[in-house]
Formats: C-alpha cells, sequence, structure tokens
C-alpha cells in the first residue's frame, strides 16, 4: 500500500528532532537557576508522554489520511512549537514557566508519534510484510537519533537555541513530508472504501 515510503523518511527525519531528554532536563535546570527544575523537567514530559499516549492518542482518526494528519500536526508539529519554546525560552532569558511548557509540549508530541507511527506502519505494510515495515521504520528513526544527538550535542556547546532551532527546522522538514503525502493516503482511503474494507483495516 502506498504511503510506507512518506512515513519512513519523516520518521527518520523527526528522528533527526528527537534529541536525548536530557537536553531540555538541562535547559530548565539551568533556566531555572535550580537543580529541582530539571527534575521537575523529566517528571513533565514522561507524565505527559504516557498521559497522551493512554488517552489522546487512542481518540484520534482512523483513516490513513486521518492518521497522516495527526501525526504531521499533532505529532511532528507540535514538536516544533516544543524547539521553538525552548529556543526562545532561553535564548531571550524568559521564565522558567515558558521553558516548562516546551517540555510538556514535547511529552506530547512524543506521545503521538510512538503512538500513531506504529498503528500507520501495521495498516501501511500489513500480514507478512508487517515485520520487514517496522524493521525499516526502527532503523530510520535509529539513524536520525544516532546522529540527531550527535549534532545537537554540538550545536548545544554554542548555545541551547542554536540546538533548539535546528530541531526545529528539522521537524518542520518531517512535517512537510507527512503532511504532503495526505493526497496519497486519501486515495489509497478511498480504494480501501471501494474494495468494503473497514476504517480499522485500512
Amino acid at each position: 500500500m502506498p504511503g510506507a515510503l512518506p512515513l519512513l523518511v519523516a520518521s527518520a527525519l523527526f528522528g533527526f528532532t528527537y534529541y536525548s531528554l536530557g537536553f531540555p532536563i538541562l535547559t530548565a535546570a539551568q533556566g531555572g537557576g535550580d537543580e529541582a527544575f530539571g527534575i521537575g523537567a523529566f517528571l513533565l514530559f514522561n507524565a505527559m508522554s504516557a498521559a497522551t499516549g493512554y488517552t489522546v492518542a487512542p481518540r484520534l482518526g482512523t483513516g490513513i489520511a486521518e492518521r497522516f494528519r495527526d501525526l504531521g500536526a499533532l505529532g511532528y508539529l507540535v514538536a516544533v512549537i516544543a524547539a521553538v519554546l525552548l529556543a526562545v525560552g532561553n535564548a531571550a532569558h524568559l521564565t522558567v514557566g515558558v521553558l516548562m511548557v516546551g517540555v510538556a509540549a514535547l511529552g506530547f508530541s512524543l506521545g503521538v508519534v510512538t503512538t500513531v507511527e506504529p498503528s500507520l506502519m501495521s495498516i501501511l505494510r500489513p500480514g507478512r510484510q508487517a515485520g520487514r515495515g517496522f524493521g525499516a521504520l526502527g532503523a530510520a528513526r535509529s539513524v536520525g537519533l544516532f546522529l540527531g544527538n550527535l549534532i545537537m550535542g554540538v550545536l548545544y556547546g554554542l548555545g541551547a537555541d542554536w540546538a533548539y532551532g535546528y530541531a526545529a527546522i528539522m521537524g518542520m522538514a518531517a512535517t512537510a513530508v507527512v503532511l504532503g503525502a495526505i493526497p496519497l493516503a486519501q486515495r489509497a482511503d478511498e480504494e480501501a472504501r471501494r474494495r468494503g474494507l473497514p476504517a480499522s483495516a485500512k
């Protein structure tokens, strides 16, 4: 079924933005002037990610096009917003509350991405193709994660705003790929309807 390639490309690009949680923890601790803010950022991120994965993601659209839309708008794009908040909050020395909002947004986006990406791949590569599809998805994400964290580490040494600015740019690229694939996904939905498949099997 068409759509797997845009998903793999977007996942790799998003992997370049999916930096270690240590970066926002460090930013929050430095911005708040106390290590307690770093601990708070860690707890907030994980709470938001888990809550989103369990409560929000299961209520998102079930069609292929809807899932591409939700992945781009609520997953990747929200991660871009989070990176911008962290970059601006750090560069402009705004209140630590702004940094925490960025951390919360990052947790929300991860909850969506880690739920919608696999569900999309299970539809695009069903049956015997599922194993290969999930392997390709994991490989694409891992490449981005490995290189992305190296780049983030170098840029963070120049300034946190540089690192988050880079993450925002890569996140926008991932968003563009996924949202740009919606017309292709809509055709796949129409094909599934013509074949009489239920929404959960599209």
